[in-house]
């Protein structure tokens, strides 16, 4: 909130706050993001919407602030998300037409792993306890070369042990879910990886009826070399939570284009 924009843009030297509380003429304001924008834009939507020196919507009437966010872990506890909910109420633009066409909830994959992030409240159908089985049951998993439930489990348990030690209790802003084509039960960590990586992005893309961009390979023309399926993961912050404390498997040879 307090950082400016850089000299020589247009906007030099003005924070976002100031940028936004400038606008005149404009009927709506959407706030959207993915991931970890998908935690961000329901908390900074919330925070604006709630600033009062200086008041920063106040060219807004809030009925028309609206918020879209895809596939956000919890951003808080039960009271930011009464907050949220209260502040921004769900509006089904038509309900018939797309389970997507909804404002002011989270819209997530219920086989994608971030949006089960950060609740400790088992039984939900966002909580960090759903990852390990997300693509198959304890029974099926075991059974299975790469001891791949045992490895997701063990770094989720210690999840929500820092979860549980923050002192947070996290409970996620009203939402709307959907199911991405099921996978089948990973027979290895990288299998796991590859799984959570489709379900975090390609299935919004595919649920949204979006056009995907083609992959981009720059390797040749800059000199870079392709990101591991590893690396790629670790650009999302909660597979790279869970990913910081799990022993390899003889090394991440799967490249995919930058």
């Amino acid at each position: 909130m307090n950082n400016t924009a850089p000299a020589g843009t247009a906007l030099a030297g003005q924070t976002l706050g100031q940028y936004i509380a400038s606008l005149q003429g404009v009927q709506k304001l959407i706030f959207t993001g993915h991931s970890l924008g998908g935690a961000l834009a329901p908390t900074l939507a919330l925070c604006m919407a709630k600033a009062t020196t200086p008041n920063l919507l106040r060219h807004f009437d809030i009925a028309n602030v609206l918020v879209y966010p895809l596939a956000g872990a919890s951003p808080g506890d039960q009271n930011l998300a009464n907050l949220f909910n209260q502040t921004f109420p769900a509006i089904p633009s038509n309900p018939n037409t797309g389970d997507y066409q909804v404002w002011n909830c989270d819209l997530f994959n219920v086989r994608d792993i971030v949006p089960q992030a950060w609740c400790q409240a088992t039984g939900q159908p966002r909580d960090l306890s759903n990852i390990p089985g997300i693509y198959g049951n304890h029974a099926e998993s075991w059974s299975l070369q790469g001891r791949v439930y045992e490895s997701v489990m063990g770094r989720v348990e210690k999840e929500i042990s820092n979860a549980t030690s923050s002192g947070v209790t996290y409970q996620p802003i009203q939402g709307q879910s959907f199911e991405g084509n099921a996978p089948g039960v990973p027979v290895t960590f990288i299998g796991f990886l590859l799984d959570a990586l489709q379900q975090h992005v390609a299935a919004y893309v595919e649920h949204l009826k979006l056009q995907p961009l083609p992959p981009v390979d720059l390797s040749e023309d800059l000199g870079v070399g392709l990101k591991t399926m590893k690396q790629r993961a670790m650009d999302f912050p909660v597979l790279r939570y869970l990913l910081n404390e799990i022993a390899g498997e003889g090394g991440d040879q799967t490249k995919t284009p930058l």
